[in-house]
């Protein structure tokens, strides 16, 4: 597993490498979040190679538009 981000910047950022993240949410946003990358990983396990990606903004109808968004992709191992 690689964990990758964005620094929050007005220019244009390079895709960096994260070491750890940490995640502060209400209880409820957290569940949203585990429930969205259990189905990611649900679909990658029956789409395979066709998986690519997937943003939780496009998949919690309650998206806060002003928060980071969280990107699941598989694993290049």
């Amino acid at each position: 597993m690689k964990i990758y981000g964005y620094e929050k910047t007005e220019d244009d950022s390079d895709l960096i490498e994260m070491s750890e993240v940490t995640i502060t949410a209400s209880p409820k946003c957290l569940r949203e979040i585990a429930s969205f990358i259990n189905k990611m990983a649900d679909e990658l396990e029956s789409d395979g190679a066709s998986f690519e990606h997937s943003h939780l903004q496009d998949n919690w109808p309650d998206w806060d538009s002003h928060g980071p968004d969280i990107i699941v992709g598989p694993s290049a191992i």
